[in-house]
């Protein structure tokens, strides 16, 4: 399952999160302002998608969480 979302970060923290995580693969980000970029994430099949804005803790916690999960 694939979700947009937006993820506020440094662009260190972002490049570390798209090099190498546990729970998702990030497939595509770009910088839409300083801290904040739009993000295209693939995890595992949930009931519903991840939509809003996250930081990337609350990203890890979320899909590490099971909620939603089918």
């Amino acid at each position: 399952m694939e979700s947009n979302i937006t993820i506020e970060a440094s662009l260190a923290e972002m490049k570390k999160f798209f090099d190498s995580n546990k729970v998702c693969s990030v497939r595509y980000y770009k910088q839409i302002e300083s801290g904040l970029f739009e993000a295209k994430i693939r995890h595992a099949d949930r009931k519903h998608y991840l939509h809003g804005t996250y930081t990337i803790p609350q990203i890890i916690a979320e899909l590490n969480s099971g909620k939603g999960a089918q």
